[in-house]
């Protein structure tokens, strides 16, 4: 899907194995202008949350970084 408008706030993407819907990076990095983070996982799906609940967290902890150092760059 693109948008009309593309994000430019950091922004990240965990993809998930059996998920219902996965997109090449070249694609998310259209609408996603400032994609710091992208993960691929080889298990879990559309209810990742409830599935890799740790793996999941840990991986936007890491996003969460890469944004925080990608800020403090920019000062």
């Amino acid at each position: 899907m693109l948008f009309r408008v593309p994000l430019l706030i950091p922004s990240a993407c965990a993809r998930f194995h059996h998920d219902l819907l996965w997109q090449p990076e070249s694609l998310l990095r259209l609408n996603y202008r400032n994609l710091v983070h992208v993960s691929d996982f080889s298990d879990g799906g559309h209810f990742a949350a409830f599935e890799l609940p740790k793996e999941l967290g840990n991986d936007i902890i890491v996003a969460i970084n890469k944004m925080e150092m990608q800020r403090k760059q920019k000062k």
